[in-house]
């Protein structure tokens, strides 16, 4: 899983710089769901509700940063 792969570690505790971590692009093609992730999706609350606190934490922390 992690052959030829590199770990990049950096302090992010420098409060007068704002961070932005920008994730590997996914490979879709060896993407397996669950039967119990399949049937989470089709119910569909569970990943609304979690879409939906993610981008109000992701407004409050680009608020809170550019408040500053």
């Amino acid at each position: 899983m992690f052959q030829n792969k590199k770990i990049a570690v950096e302090d992010q505790t420098d409060e007068s710089v704002i961070y932005f971590n920008i994730p590997a692009k996914p490979d879709f093609d060896d993407l397996a769901l669950t039967e119990e992730q399949l049937e989470t999706i089709s119910g569909g609350t569970t990943v609304v509700c979690g879409a939906y606190v993610l981008g109000v934490c992701i407004g409050y922390g680009v608020c809170w940063a550019l408040s500053d």
